[in-house]
């Protein structure tokens, strides 16, 4: 999904995980607390090889966590990686900003350096801007995201 304006991509988002939790509440009315508490991150990236570092982080979750859901990255069944069918995954995935290497599913498989990891981590908890540092900068300016950069407290 591209949202149209700044915004949309939040609202939409919302408006589709409130909507399932009203319906998994009213059909399961005894279960409480949260349902999607911190799935939904958003945060400028900029479209060059960190937007495919971002991606391989994002698609070689379930081979990085604690308890691997995967033995390589395309093998976790809810992931677009893993399809077999090319053609099907062009039908339910818009294009990307930039083009895939040719060597894709062997980068995802491959553990990403410690420092990168830790760099794309903060950008997921702080919501900061992922880019060379100075469009980083820029970026978090023009976009009211100075906080981001600062250290937390």
């Amino acid at each position: 999904m591209r949202p149209r304006c700044d915004g949309d991509l939040a609202a939409h988002l919302s408006w589709v995980s409130n909507t399932h939790v009203k319906r998994y509440r009213a059909h399961y009315p005894n279960t409480c607390g949260h349902l999607y508490q911190g799935r939904y991150k958003s945060f400028p990236v900029a479209e060059d090889m960190h937007f495919l570092t971002l991606m391989r982080y994002v698609e070689s979750n379930p081979v990085r966590c604690r308890t691997p859901l995967a033995e390589r990255a395309e093998a976790w069944p809810w992931s677009s990686l893993g399809l077999a069918d090319r053609k099907l995954r062009g039908a339910l995935l818009s294009p990307w900003p930039v083009d895939r290497p040719s060597r894709w599913l062997s980068l995802v498989n491959e553990p990403l350096a410690s420092a990168t990891l830790a760099r794309v981590r903060q950008c997921v908890l702080r919501g900061r801007p992922l880019g060379e540092e100075r469009w980083m900068w820029e970026t978090a300016r023009r976009m009211g995201l100075q906080h981001t950069l600062r250290p937390p407290g």
